[in-house]
C-alpha cells in the first residue's frame, strides 16, 4: 500500500487475488487482509450557460473495499477467496443552469467475488488462476438533444436507474518468479462484457409561449458495455539493503468499447400528451433511443513505487501516469477526462506484533484535457483524495 499499486510481481497471500494470485503460493503462513478507501472525487465540465462555463459537480463520497483470505495448503500451493471493489465511477452534477432536468450523473460499481490457488512449480517459480464473479450496478443520466426553433425551450434526459447484473464468466491467469534481489509478474485478466437491467426514465420539459408542461414515461431497459481484458507486466528490484524499487505496466483494451448501449424504446406518442405533437420531432425521438458514443482509447498506465525500511516504520512513494482513453472529440461530463492522469501516493505500516500489521497511504489524483467538437468545447477535469486504510492478521 502506497506504491501506486504496483504489487503484481512482490504480492504474496490473500492481496494476491487481487494483483497476481500466482502470490498465493508465496505466502508463509495463513492471513485475512481487510481493506477501506474512503474516496472523495470531484468533477468539473464545460456545461454551463453561456456555452462553454465551467460547472463544478458536487464532490461524491465512494468507500472502496476489499476483505480477503488465503489458506497455505503445502508448501507449494495456496488458495485464496476475497470480496472486493475492482472499479467504478461516480460523478454527479445537479440542476445545471437552473434547469431541474439538467441532471449529469454516473453511478458505477463492480464488485467482484474471487476464489483463487497459486502454486510454486519450480523454487522461486509460481502460477496462479482465480475465478472472478462480477456484481455490476449501475445509474446514469443521458442528457438527450433537444431540437429548438418552437419558440421556447425543450430540456430532457434519460435515466437509468436500478441496472444490474451478476456476471459468471471472468478469469484471472498469472505467475511470478522471485529471484535474489529482483522478481517478475504477469498478469492477465478477462473480458467481462454486460447487459444491465432495470428502469429507464424519460423526463421532458419545455418552456415556451405557453407555460411550462413536462412529461414523464417509465420503462424497463438496458445499459449495455464491457470491462475489458487487461494484462500488466510488473517487476520488483533491490536498490540497497533498505530500498526496494516497483514497476508496472498494464494495458487495459478499452477500445473494444465503442459505445455504451442503452435501451428503453420511446416513441412521440409516449409524451405528445403532455407535450402536445408541436414541440416534438423525428429528430429527438431517435436522440431520446440513441445509445453513447464513446469511441474509446486503449488505456496505458505505468506505476513507479519506492520502499524505504531503514526505519521503524516504513515510507513508500508511488505515482501512476494513466493514458488518456476518452477522445477528445467524445468528451462528457461525468467519464475520464480527456487528458492524461495522475496519481501520488504516500504510505507507510505498523506491525503490532509479528501476527498483526496495519497499513496507511494518502492518494492525490487528478485529470484534466480539452473537448473539442462535437463535444462542448473547453476544459474538462477531475480530481480525488483517498485514504488507503489495511490490516493483515497472520495465524
Amino acid at each position: 500500500m502506497g506504491v501506486a499499486g504496483a504489487a503484481g510481481a512482490a504480492v504474496t497471500g490473500s492481496e494476491s487475488l487481487f494483483f497476481n494470485p500466482a502470490g498465493l503460493a508465496g505466502g508463509k503462513q495463513n492471513d485475512v487482509t481487510l481493506n477501506i478507501s474512503p474516496t472523495f472525487s470531484q468533477f468539473r465540465a464545460p456545461i454551463g450557460s453561456p456555452a462553454g462555463t465551467e460547472v463544478y459537480g458536487s464532490t461524491q463520497f465512494t468507500p472502496p473495499y476489499g476483505a480477503l483470505a488465503s489458506y497455505k495448503v503445502n508448501d507449494k500451493l495456496g488458495i485464496g477467496v476475497g470480496s472486493y471493489i475492482s472499479g467504478g465511477n461516480r460523478a454527479k452534477y445537479e440542476d445545471v443552469n437552473g434547469q431541474a432536468l439538467n441532471d449529469y450523473e454516473t453511478d458505477l460499481t463492480l464488485n467482484e467475488v474471487s476464489l483463487g490457488a497459486g502454486y510454486e512449480i519450480i523454487p522461486n517459480l509460481r502460477i496462479g488462476a482465480s475465478y472472478r464473479v462480477s456484481m455490476v450496478s449501475a445509474t446514469l443520466t443521458k442528457p438527450n438533444n433537444l431540437p429548438a426553433g418552437f419558440g421556447g425551450a425543450l430540456f430532457g434526459q434519460t435515466r437509468f436507474e436500478n441496472m444490474k447484473q451478476t456476471k459468471w464468466d471472468g478469469f484471472r491467469a498469472a505467475l511470478q518468479y522471485g529471484g535474489t534481489g529482483w522478481g517478475l509478474g504477469v498478469s492477465y485478466r478477462s473480458k467481462v462484457s454486460f447487459d444491465l437491467t432495470g428502469d429507464v426514465t424519460l423526463q421532458t420539459q419545455a418552456v415556451g409561449l405557453a407555460g411550462v408542461t413536462a412529461g414523464t414515461k417509465t420503462s424497463s431497459g438496458t445499459l449495455s458495455s464491457e470491462l475489458p481484458e487487461q494484462i500488466a507486466v510488473s517487476t520488483w528490484f533491490d536498490l540497497m539493503s533498505s530500498l526496494r524499487g516497483y514497476l508496472e505496466y498494464s494495458l487495459t483494451h478499452y477500445s473494444s468499447v465503442k459505445s455504451i448501449g442503452t435501451s428503453g424504446s420511446f416513441s412521440t406518442a409516449d409524451l405528445t400528451p403532455q407535450l402536445g405533437a408541436g414541440l416534438l420531432n423525428a429528430g429527438y425521438i431517435q436522440a431520446v433511443n440513441a445509445g453513447l458514443t464513446t469511441a474509446w482509447r486503449n488505456m496505458h498506465i505505468a506505476r513507479l513505487g519506492f520502499e524505504y525500511n531503514g526505519m521503524a516504520m516504513p515510507i513508500r512513494l508511488g505515482y501512476a501516469l494513466t493514458s488518456q482513453v476518452t477522445p477528445n472529440e467524445n468528451a462528457t461530463a461525468t467519464f475520464s477526462s480527456p487528458g492524461n492522469g495522475n496519481d501520488i501516493l504516500l504510505g507507510t505500516g505498523y506491525n503490532f506484533s509479528s501476527n498483526l500489521m496495519a497499513n496507511a497511504a494518502l492518494d492525490y489524483s487528478f485529470a484534466s484535457g480539452e473537448g473539442s467538437a462535437p463535444a462542448t468545447v473547453g476544459t474538462y477535469g477531475s480530481k480525488g483524495y483517498v485514504l488507503h486504510l489495511g490490516a493483515t492478521y497472520l495465524f
